[in-house]
């Protein structure tokens, strides 16, 4: 038998407990010993319910975003309460005949735990039931952690939602989107091509992208661009597709406009006829998936010029101009303008109301309230980053818009000058097409290798492990030597290399291997003897070929 002392925070209860040895083989010392009275049970569910609200508590003051880390927090904060709010604990008083020394251990009074587990998280309902006198209830751990998980990724949805409407972003990644932007692309890409065929994806000859600070005057310019560039179609505006019947209907639905969307959105109205010779995109790119979209659009038309170059295709489908013109403005100016635009727009719907003639404009926080219209300048200036890498694939400079409006067309003249002084002639550009870029001679590269590896176990069995043999014996050693410099040069004679096969896969099999080679052939003159000729001496050279690997 085994007496209990129960500590409950107003005194000491002693009682003996019943030991259920089935649930001590199960569940462990903590579930084999049940409350035997109605004043122990009433002890047992009332330190239950403590702990509970203990844990409520706690989660609300620290927002805690996963179970685990909720349950690591409560033991570290329960380590360092007073006693009076700690959990009920009993002191295990073994009893026997012989005569031994009294040892006791703190036990703490909670439900059998499985390894791994939370202890306690969730909400458990307040037990109001008697407690069986030979069992106890203790409810589904796993349950509670799943329904504590779901409220976190709830919550840590909300979260996320309010700060992408907070840094002005209109677009994001739905729950199930991949998240690679070239998956992406690709997918939407095929989408497009089975819609409407490759023959008429006819994207416009010129592709302005227009971005700019809040109050630099995009509206303004983009007509002057329109002249500047002959172009006859209306600019297309991001934030009028996400405005769109196909946009609105997902965010009827509370849903977020994802990436893939908005660039669906803008290929389907990039194929309209209106923008065949050209477009100005206005608002885009703004994200780094966004940028990436950009290069693989323009990879795709390039594509598409290959392709249907000397058919009759081919005027449709010329290459790729993209043109970047990115407006920047100072903060001062950024914000005196959009407030001065509120005042404009104030005025207009004034005059509106009192005339009954013309249309509303729509007044926006950031024209009115200096602060919104700050926060929304920092959303620009932290996508410089995003911006900026553009540059790797396309030139361009920032154009100041802070002068006159003059001053800013006479810049975005000189602008896209420059970037159009960056590219070939049309005669030259079309003969140097038929040589591949570098970056298409790398696709499936790997996959290449490793088909030639193959066909040389097959069909070259023989061949290929004596190239085998000579690279483990004789330049393995030679490598190792050389480690630490990362660099050797080793020259071999052996016949094995003779043939052209025979280097191709000693390439082949050091690249597998991860090393940078390069094979040099060199013919190597020998005075081997000297032979008379008419009374004249004739030397004799032997002809032997050198392989020098650079590894």
């Amino acid at each position: 038998m085994i007496r209990a002392t129960l500590f409950t925070g107003r005194g000491l209860a002693q009682a003996p407990l019943r030991l259920n040895t089935a649930r001590a083989a199960s569940g462990g010392i903590y579930g084999a010993f049940a409350p035997s009275s109605q004043r122990q049970r009433n002890a047992w569910n009332g330190a239950t319910a403590m702990r509970q609200q203990q844990l409520r508590e706690f989660c609300t003051r620290h927002a805690l975003t996963s179970a685990k880390e909720a349950m690591g927090e409560c033991r570290r904060e329960k380590s360092t309460a007073s006693a009076s709010r700690q959990a009920p604990v009993a002191v295990m008083e073994p009893m026997g005949e012989s005569r031994r020394e009294k040892s006791t251990a703190l036990l703490p009074l909670q439900p059998p735990t499985v390894p791994g587990e939370p202890l306690c998280e969730g909400k458990r309902e307040k037990s109001t039931a008697s407690v069986s006198s030979t069992d106890t209830i203790a409810p589904s751990v796993a349950a509670r952690e799943a329904v504590l998980q779901k409220q976190l990724e709830k919550a840590a949805h909300a979260r996320q939602e309010a700060a992408s409407k907070e840094n002005g972003e209109g677009e994001k990644t739905e729950e199930h989107e991949v998240a690679d932007p070239d998956l992406i692309f690709q997918k939407v890409w095929n989408k497009m091509e089975h819609k409407y065929g490759l023959e008429k994806m006819q994207f416009p000859e010129e592709s302005i992208f227009l971005m700019g600070a809040p109050g630099s005057g995009k509206g303004t310019h983009s007509e002057y661009i329109r002249k500047l560039r002959g172009l006859t179609s209306e600019p297309v505006v991001i934030s009028d597709l996400l405005n769109s019947p196909e946009a609105a209907a997902l965010k009827s639905k509370a849903e977020l406009v994802a990436d893939g969307t908005v660039l669906e959105l803008l290929l389907e109205h990039l194929l309209k006829p209106q923008y065949e010779n050209g477009v100005i995109i206005d608002g885009f790119p703004r994200t780094h998936k966004q940028v990436a979209f950009v290069n693989a659009l323009h990879r795709k038309i390039h594509e598409l010029h290959k392709h249907f170059l000397g058919t009759e295709y081919a005027e449709k489908f010329t290459r790729p101009r993209f043109r970047m013109a990115v407006l920047f403005i100072s903060e001062n100016t950024s914000i005196e303008r959009q407030l001065a635009r509120g005042e404009r727009t104030k005025a207009h719907n004034e005059e509106v109301e009192k005339t009954g003639k013309g249309e509303k404009w729509e007044l926006r926080e950031t024209d009115v309230s200096e602060a919104a219209a700050a926060k929304r300048y920092k959303v620009f200036t932290d996508h410089y980053s995003t911006l900026f890498s553009l540059r790797e694939t396309f030139a361009f400079k920032l154009v100041e818009a802070d002068a006159s409006i003059e001053e800013v067309q006479e810049r975005l003249a000189q602008e896209f000058e420059y970037q159009g002084s960056l590219e070939l002639a049309e005669d030259t550009f079309e003969a140097l097409c038929k040589m591949p870029l570098a970056s298409e001679l790398s696709v499936h590269t790997r996959q290449k290798l490793i088909e030639r590896l193959d066909g040389y176990q097959h069909q070259h069995a023989d061949d290929f492990h004596a190239v085998l043999d000579v690279l483990r014996e004789q330049f393995l050693p030679i490598i190792q030597v050389h480690a630490p410099a990362g660099y050797c040069i080793i020259r071999s004679d052996s016949p094995v290399f003779s043939k052209r096969i025979g280097r191709s896969m000693a390439l082949d099999i050091l690249t597998e291997r991860g090393f940078h080679v390069t094979v040099d052939v060199i013919k190597d003159r020998v005075l081997e003897s000297i032979t008379m000729d008419n009374g004249q001496p004739q030397p004799v050279y032997e002809v032997s070929k050198v392989h020098v690997f650079h590894v």
